[in-house]
């Protein structure tokens, strides 16, 4: 069984996809060590801020459309998903440019609720644009099995991010603006040969005939994904900010290091979920006889896989994080048992969340983010107020643990139309 495994496309294409992310995730991982020497506690704690609320951002801004373009590359011809790609991107920088002026305008506002600086808000807009665009073009890649150049493309911007923020933040006093304009740079250069590519792709092609019905669709299939994803940022991250206003930022660095470990475990899940995807909907996609065998052992590898990687973690990095981070960072320790545990949950959680994406009832995960959102959203603030940053990591260990019981009974019965 093992043989075969190593010699099947799921195994060469997963080896690859976690090869690449975990490149991609290395070298910001390498880089934090240089940062917490050189800048302040109190700066760290500012960048720790902006990475929980990019992923608040990002959902609102692009309204995740990038969902209905992955999921339609199978469903229509090359002619008809040219269309269907470049509306799309139109619907995109229509909701962009509304949602980014409404930032703009209660910048003051949001500035004084969240604690992030005004100018930060103007270059995280920057980055989400310029990173959808990004992702747009790995996406589609990964769609087409183009292992290969998806992973040069990804090295490349991940060399260039990492270049200009290490530049920035050593060699100016820019401080944690250093790290953002140094993502956003490499983000733009990555953006402007994603068009190119576009192009060179014919993947530009307008037509009115089907405009309506893509765009239903589009909103359809997104939208609900991105009332799951804020749902998702009020279920964990929101965490980050509760501690931010109550604590000061310096504790929010002291968390965000220990989170380190947690971001880890999720990029080898998001890698492992990135090759898993395009097999399990091909299997789904074939009569149900012939794929049981083969898409039941495909999950019960992803959940060896997962619990392996989640112990691992969770004793590396608490024997690691001082030595890594600086000593001033050792007290983050006993956070980071129930943090990775808490990934290691949310890993879980991708694989039944497949199913229901991919029978389309986006709602089913939307209602699994709204509800432990509401449940994290008091839970955090009682917990941080009561017990500290202990009271934040053990919120999100049980949002995880909710998640990941309520995919698997939800995906459980959509299964059983495949399985």
């Amino acid at each position: 069984m093992i043989s075969k495994l190593r010699q099947s496309k799921l195994f060469r294409e997963a080896s690859l996809y976690t090869t690449i992310n975990i490149f991609d995730k290395l070298m910001p991982f390498l880089l934090l060590p240089v940062y917490t020497r050189v800048i302040s506690k109190e700066a760290m704690g500012i960048f720790v801020l902006y990475q929980a609320l990019v992923q608040l951002f990002i959902p609102i801004l692009t309204l995740s459309l990038q969902n209905s373009v992955i999921l339609n590359y199978y469903n229509l011809t090359k002619e008809k998903f040219s269309s269907y790609f470049t509306i799309s991107l139109m619907v995109f920088v229509i909701i962009f440019s509304f949602f980014s002026t409404i930032t703009i305008v209660f910048v003051d506002e949001l500035s004084s609720i969240s604690g992030f600086y005004e100018e930060g808000f103007y270059i995280l807009l920057g980055i989400i644009f310029f990173q959808y665009i990004s992702e747009l073009r790995q996406a589609i890649w990964r769609n087409e099995r183009k292992v290969s150049k998806f992973g040069v493309y990804t090295i490349i911007q991940t060399l260039l991010k990492s270049a200009f923020s290490i530049i920035l933040v050593v060699f100016t006093s820019l401080s944690w603006k250093g790290i953002l304009l140094g993502y956003l740079l490499g983000y733009i250069f990555a953006a402007i040969y994603s068009i190119f590519s576009f192009m060179k792709g014919d993947l530009f092609k307008w037509s009115l005939i089907d405009a309506k019905k893509f765009v239903l669709d589009g909103l359809r299939i997104s939208f609900p994904i991105s009332l799951h994803r804020i749902s998702a940022w009020a279920g964990a991250t929101i965490n980050r900010v509760v501690v931010n206003n109550k604590m000061g930022s310096s504790y929010t660095a002291s968390f965000g290091i220990a989170s380190t470990f947690n971001i880890i475990g999720t990029v080898l899940f998001d890698a492992l979920n990135k090759a898993y995807v395009p097999s399990l909907f091909e299997k789904l996609s074939k009569p149900r006889q012939s794929m049981d065998v083969q898409i039941l052992r495909m999950v019960r590898i992803y959940y060896a896989i997962v619990i392996f990687v989640t112990v691992a973690l969770s004793a590396f990095g608490y024997l690691a994080v001082g030595m890594l981070f600086g000593e001033e960072y050792s007290s983050s320790r006993s956070f980071i048992i129930p943090l990775t545990l808490a990934t290691g949950f949310s890993g879980l959680y991708k694989i039944h969340v497949n199913f229901i994406f991919y029978s389309k009832k986006t709602y089913y995960i939307t209602a699994i983010t709204l509800f432990t959102a509401l449940i994290n959203i008091p839970l955090s603030v009682y917990l941080i107020s009561n017990y500290g940053l202990a009271g934040a990591a053990y919120s999100v260990f049980v949002v995880n643990l909710i998640y990941y019981i309520m995919s698997y009974l939800i995906s459980k019965k959509i299964r059983e139309r495949y399985v």
